[in-house]
This record gives structure tokens, C-alpha cells and sequence, in this order.
């Protein structure tokens, strides 16, 4: 009796749909569970489709519109280019074949098809092309507007800390802060009077600033360089000399030591700065390595002189 439900089953509910491409029949498919279950074995033949069977593992490999999809026996999740998404059912092997959700499949495939607008029913599934030619637009381009996104125009000097952070603090009590501010001060007037450019500063007196308000001001006023002021605290008196640091991955303990140390402002700006996505982070990781290499030789120029 078992038996018998069983064949009568699938006897009962296996049908073919129609497949068409740009309007024309290509060929049929079979369906199983009241045609909500299509051949995928099927699909691929009549669509020509790269393929992977892999009869072992139960697990085929297929492509629709250049996208490679993975799927596996008994398995609810299907993998298109690396992306895993859920079917209303799992994958089934009946009979050697595979077969997973008409709705479902053809669901997800239309909306992340590039090229092929997919309609599906109970009785056909339809690809149509919706390439289309597309005049090539001659863009005039501007040589001096170019020309002036790359000129050297603009200096961002920052003075580290400032009001309620005062950075390194000496024997006798004198601040981080203040030194920093001076020596920005200093450096702003010579390179005035030296220079053809515009110097931008994130303080000119002893107030607090947070982090991203000190980018802000740089990015606003589209800073070519970005020169941050500190100075150096250190146990052993005999120390002199100074250091050059520029933004990139920390590649030793003393370096990861300074960025600690200098990060720890961060305590005193409490909660209200924006968490960065991992977007942000991608995007900010290009950015940086992007200038690295013009970083690295400003740096190298200040440690020469």
C-alpha cells in the first residue's frame, strides 16, 4: 500500500511546462507536486546551461544569464555567485533528476538578472532580452577643471588635543595642547609666507574637538595635505629628536603603543560619533591605500630635513 502511494504520487502530479526565449519555445520541462517542483536537469539541457553533477555529493552546478548557481539534495539554500538564498522547499532527487521551486527560484533569479526580464506561471516560464543598444555619449571634458582637482592648493594643519584633553603631560605640567598649538601656530606663518597656498586650521586657540570634527574640516575645505602636531612623551629625559607618522596599517609595537595612546581622546567623546558599517570601513580602507604611497613620501621628506 505504501508503495503504491508513493508511485501514485508522483504519477499524479508530474507535468511539463513550457519554457520560452524572446517569444519563441525552446522546450518543456517536467514538474512534479502539482507543478511546484521543476526538472532542473531538464532546464539546463533545454537552456544549454554550463553544468556540474555531481551524483555523489548530490550537489549541480548551473548558470542563468552568466550567474553560476549551486544547489544540493535536501538543501533549502541555493548559492548564486557566492550569495546563499532560501527556497520556499528544499531540493529534491527524485528519480536521478533534481527539482526545487518554480516560485521561488524564478523569484529570486528575475531579481538579480542582469539582462533577462523572467516571467513564470504554472504553465510556461518566459526569458526575455532586455539588452538594448546604447549610443555612445562623447563626454567633453574640461582640461583646466581636471587640471585643478590635481593642483597642490590647499594645507590642513592640525593641532593635536586641545581643551579638555590635553595630551602627554610633562614633569613640571606642561601640556601637549599648548605646545602642539604653538608649534602649528609657527608653522602656519612660514608656510604663508613661503608658500602659494591655502592653510587651513583645525584650532587656532585651546578648544576641544572631536575626531570626525577634525577630518570634517579637512574634507570640507578639500585639503591636499593633512599635518597633525604632536609631541612626544617619554620616561627617559635623554630622549630628543622627533618621529613622522602617516596612516596605514601599524607594522610594530611602538607604533601600535603611539596609536593607542593618541586614540584614547576617543574616551572623552563618549557615544555620539556614527559606528562605522563595514562599508564604511571598505571604503575607507581604499581611500587610504589609494594615498599611501604620496604619504609615505611626504614622511620620508620630513625625517631628510
Amino acid at each position: 500500500m505504501i508503495i503504491f502511494l508513493f508511485s501514485h504520487l508522483f504519477a499524479k502530479t508530474e507535468s511539463k511546462i513550457k519554457v520560452f526565449e524572446n517569444n519563441v519555445l525552446i522546450g518543456e520541462i517536467n514538474t512534479i507536486q502539482n507543478k511546484k517542483l521543476f526538472s532542473v536537469n531538464d532546464f539546463i539541457e533545454i537552456t544549454n546551461s554550463k553544468k556540474f553533477i555531481n551524483n555523489k555529493t548530490q550537489k549541480v552546478i548551473f548558470y542563468v544569464d552568466n550567474k553560476k548557481i549551486k544547489i544540493s539534495n535536501q538543501i533549502t539554500f541555493i548559492e548564486i555567485e557566492d550569495r546563499l538564498f532560501q527556497l520556499s522547499s528544499k531540493v529534491v532527487n527524485a528519480n536521478g533528476a533534481y527539482y526545487m521551486s518554480i516560485e521561488s527560484f524564478f523569484g529570486i533569479i528575475q531579481n538579480l538578472s542582469d539582462s533577462l526580464s523572467i516571467k513564470y506561471t504554472n504553465n510556461e516560464i518566459r526569458f526575455t532580452s532586455t539588452f538594448t543598444d546604447k549610443k555612445i555619449v562623447k563626454k567633453v571634458i574640461d582640461l583646466r577643471t581636471e587640471k585643478e582637482k590635481w593642483e597642490f592648493k590647499t594645507i590642513v594643519i592640525d593641532a593635536g588635543h586641545g581643551g579638555k584633553d590635553p595630551g602627554a603631560v610633562g614633569y613640571r605640567g606642561t601640556k601637549e595642547k599648548d605646545i602642539a598649538l604653538d608649534v602649528a601656530k609657527r608653522l602656519e606663518k612660514k608656510l604663508s609666507k613661503n608658500m602659494n597656498v591655502k592653510i587651513v586650521m583645525t584650532r587656532d586657540e585651546d578648544v576641544f574637538l572631536r575626531l570626525e570634527e577634525r577630518t570634517k574640516i579637512a574634507n570640507e575645505s578639500n585639503g591636499n595635505l593633512f599635518i597633525s602636531i604632536h609631541t612626544n612623551a617619554a620616561e627617559d629625559r635623554r630622549a630628543s629628536g622627533f618621529e613622522t607618522f602617516l596612516i596605514g596599517t601599524n607594522k610594530n609595537e611602538a607604533a601600535v603603543r603611539v596609536a593607542a595612546r593618541e586614540n584614547a581622546v576617543l574616551e572623552l567623546e563618549g557615544t555620539t560619533g556614527k559606528k562605522l558599517t563595514n562599508e564604511d570601513l571598505i571604503q575607507a580602507t581604499i581611500a587610504q591605500s589609494a594615498f599611501a604611497s604620496k604619504s609615505e613620501q611626504f614622511a620620508s621628506m620630513v625625517q631628510r630635513n
